[in-house]
């Protein structure tokens, strides 16, 4: 599947995101991030299961964090732009101006909020 400009730019700082240890996958450690206050950000693929969506927005939504459904963007590519063989369906930032930065070149979902 080709991709946007803004898609691929997406990707691209979500990779340099990793690489400075400020993303966090994995539903364990993505509820742990909430529960801690360390996320700035949640982005959830645009195929992601209903019940871990519906448990990741709840959670994240009282703690005030945003949540940002991708559009067009699969859980193979959050895994390929992590390096991870696997599909990632949700990821988490935790740095406040990386995730400023991840904001403005997002491709635009849906928006649930903070």
């Amino acid at each position: 599947m080709k991709m946007c400009g803004k898609t691929e730019r997406f990707l691209g700082l979500l990779g340099l995101a990793k690489r400075a240890g400020k993303v966090v996958w994995g539903k364990d450690r993505l509820k742990k991030a909430i529960r801690s206050r360390r996320l700035r950000l949640l982005l959830l693929s645009s195929d992601i299961g209903e019940t871990v969506e519906r448990d990741l927005i709840y959670k994240a939504g009282r703690r005030k964090i945003y949540c940002v459904r991708l559009c067009g963007v699969t859980k193979e590519d959050l895994g390929q732009a992590l390096g991870s063989p696997g599909g990632i369906s949700a990821v988490g930032i935790t740095d406040r101006k990386l995730a400023e930065k991840i904001m403005n070149v997002l491709p635009r979902g849906d928006e649930i909020g903070a």
